[in-house]
């Protein structure tokens, strides 16, 4: 299984349809909304996902909604059979879901076979504007004020990055501003088409003045 994740509104979305552009498999996924910018996420992996938050028991800490770790191992065991049988059945294959961001570390606590995860990141600003735009990406994080967002975004961010250090997974991160440079790197990594992917990105995708100036 080939996890796409992220904070949420950091480009997981375009990184989806960019890759699924250069041959990768993402089966079973919703449709993209063009009005928010948003979807492509894999149902059953998103089920899954909110499986796990709601058993969790999910705190609100400083207006950030997060899951208790003392209920991740409890968790694992609950659903370990399902987790597996979803990783198994996606092996190989690409699934996206913004939430792994949230959740990953009950998918480790249950031996999944985790073969890689592409972590997206964004400009912390422009996200933040992005999920007060579309009301989408921090639903409860929202409801309290922007300071939410952003400490929901640095602890996402965090626990990903921790995760794939402990548990030496195979990881690439990506970030939007310099997302022509990496995608194709990435690419290569992944044995993807990497013209195919070139084509959709001179076409799709608008680089900042960051990625212009620093390459």
């Amino acid at each position: 299984m080939i996890i796409v994740t992220g904070s949420g509104r950091s480009g997981t979305s375009f990184v989806t349809k960019a890759l699924s552009i250069a041959g990768a498999q993402f089966p079973d996924s919703t449709p993209y909304d063009d009005t928010v910018r948003a979807g492509l996420e894999n149902t059953d992996i998103v089920n899954l996902n909110k499986t796990i938050y709601s058993m969790n028991g999910a705190y609100d800490y400083y207006g950030v909604s997060w899951i208790r770790p003392d209920q991740e191992d409890t968790t694992a065991q609950i659903l370990g059979s399902a987790l597996r049988l979803s990783s198994d059945r996606y092996d190989g294959i690409f699934v996206k879901d913004p939430l792994f961001s949230k959740t990953i570390g009950v998918w480790a606590k249950a031996n999944v076979n985790i073969e890689h995860v592409i972590i997206c990141m964004r400009n912390v600003y422009d996200t933040v504007q992005s999920a007060m735009n579309t009301k989408r990406g921090f639903e409860s994080s929202i409801e309290h004020s922007q300071e939410a967002i952003y400490r929901e975004i640095y602890a996402r961010i965090g626990y990903l990055m921790q995760f794939v250090h402990y548990h030496d997974i195979p990881y690439t991160v990506v970030h939007y501003e310099r997302l022509s440079k990496e995608l194709m790197s990435l690419s290569d990594t992944l044995s993807l088409n990497s013209n195919e992917l070139m084509e959709f990105l001179t076409t799709n995708y608008q680089p900042k003045f960051y990625e212009q100036q620093n390459g």
